[in-house]
């Protein structure tokens, strides 16, 4: 069909064919119907599916397992190239191995880091699962007198706002651990409790003077990061502080994280003093 356009130059009245005889038969062609793109799998190079985290994995080696087993294989290695290494060893391959030995210890710090980081996410997921089967508490013994109460309520919630504490308790150690409120009776204030406010377990339970004592040790404040079960405080809590406020009440804060840092302990025993006389 190349010569029609020659022919018509020629003969100027030469017929002209039909355009639908000339025009290609194209079809509209809908973009919607095409395929997308076929994407690059990571299992063409498992090299860049092990650096950007993609699908490709050896089973059974996930996260940091797989560094751990290539620092061990190559530590073998290294250690039976230089045991099969006939004669004196070239300085070539002493270099190789020290490079190899630094990968395998590079390799196994962050084993120990990533290792540490997964144990303290578990831990804290533990943590929060336990903090919210907690139940909101506002409690009063109704023995103590109007102002006081006030004073006590106006401190444990200045308390609960200022520190990382969710639970604050007033407790009176003279009296503390002799008997807990009954099974059957949760919204009565065992003996020894003044006051509880924050979250708190739904056993209505009182740390006893036995274990209060043992921890102040004859001082007027304490911080624990180890938590003794003897507390009666829920399976979260990873720290308390202790504050005495008058002759026989001592103040409790607990949290599920040990972050009490010195000027929030300092920020507690100044609002402790506000509950140094229970009648002024």
């Amino acid at each position: 069909m190349l010569f029609l356009p020659v022919m018509h130059a020629i003969v100027p009245d030469a017929p002209r064919l039909p355009a639908k005889l000339c025009a290609p038969n194209v079809l509209p062609l809908n973009m919607a119907d095409r395929p997308p793109p076929a994407k690059p799998g990571y299992y063409k190079r498992p090299a860049a599916a092990v650096e950007r985290g993609g699908g490709f994995y050896v089973p059974g080696l996930e996260g940091y397992k797989l560094r751990l087993a290539v620092s061990l294989v190559l530590s073998v290695g290294i250690v039976i190239n230089r045991v099969l290494s006939p004669g004196e060893v070239a300085p070539s391959q002493i270099t190789s191995e020290l490079l190899g030995a630094t990968s395998c210890i590079l390799l196994l710090a962050q084993v120990v880091d990533e290792r540490a980081n997964e144990r303290e996410a578990k831990e804290q997921a533990l943590r929060t699962l336990a903090a919210s089967r907690l139940e909101e508490r506002k409690d009063i013994c109704p023995k103590l007198s109007g102002a006081f109460a006030e004073r006590a309520s106006f401190a444990a919630a200045t308390l609960l706002s200022l520190t990382p504490a969710n639970l604050v308790l007033l407790i009176d150690m003279a009296s503390s651990g002799r008997r807990s409120a009954a099974s059957g009776d949760a919204d009565r204030m065992p003996d020894g409790l003044l006051l509880r406010y924050g979250r708190s377990r739904a056993a209505n339970v009182c740390p006893p003077q036995e274990i209060l004592f043992t921890k102040l040790g004859g001082m007027d404040s304490a911080y624990l990061t180890d938590v003794d079960e003897a507390f009666m405080l829920a399976p979260s809590t990873a720290s308390v502080v202790l504050q005495r406020c008058g002759t026989h009440d001592v103040l409790l804060l607990a949290s599920d994280q040990p972050a009490f840092t010195d000027k929030q302990r300092l920020w507690i025993s100044q609002v402790a003093s506000l509950l140094r006389s229970r009648t002024a």
